[in-house]
């Protein structure tokens, strides 16, 4: 196939041009010193070329990575309420007066429910947070905001995920389709279908 822009017959599929840019690398190396102490290194990697990197694949949008950012930020968010909540207990190292999300508003005092607690709520702050918050012992207007703050997080993570994974089964064949189509110069580096 011709190039449509200089004619040349140099041309390339931009999946193939793509692939034959990526190597991968594997080294291995043994130093010995002056006085006679042994090193041993390796590394590995890979190494992509400018041509192959403007000739990538398209890629799919993330879903998981939505909720790992929503995970991190409900999860500072979380630990921020505590700090300001329960401010004696966060800096006594345990959260005394923090209910156990599984008993609904059951206040414990041991060590071992603190640390439980503070498992919970790192672990499971997108889910559990808003039910503590609401269970916990602070002014409803705080109650409300925070509550709010935790499931509004949440809905939009599940709504830009929803909306990925659509465009994901939707559109995406379509733009991998049109990429194998793609040809590419090597001489002008004119891409065409």
């Amino acid at each position: 196939m011709d190039c449509p822009n200089c004619r040349s017959s140099d041309t390339q599929k931009a999946a193939i041009g793509y692939e034959s840019g990526i190597s991968t690398l594997s080294a291995t190396g043994l130093a010995v010193s002056m006085s006679g102490e042994f090193g041993v290194g390796g590394a590995e990697g890979t190494q992509q070329t400018l041509l192959s990197q403007r000739l990538s694949p398209p890629s799919k949008k993330s879903v998981i990575r939505i909720f790992l950012i929503c995970w991190c930020i409900t999860c500072f968010l979380a630990v921020a309420y505590l700090l300001v909540a329960f401010p004696e207990g966060v800096i006594k190292g345990e959260i005394a007066a923090f209910p156990d999300a599984f008993n609904m508003g059951e206040f414990r005092n041991d060590a071992n429910a603190a640390m439980g607690q503070k498992v919970c709520v790192l672990l499971f702050s997108p889910l559990v947070a808003p039910i503590v918050i609401l269970r916990s012992d602070i002014p409803l207007i705080s109650k409300a905001s925070a509550a709010f703050v935790f499931l509004l997080s949440n809905l939009i993570a599940f709504m830009v995920a929803k909306s990925n994974r659509r465009w994901n089964k939707q559109k995406y064949p379509q733009i991998l389709q049109q990429y194998n189509a793609t040809w590419f110069c090597r001489k002008c580096g004119e891409k065409w279908v």
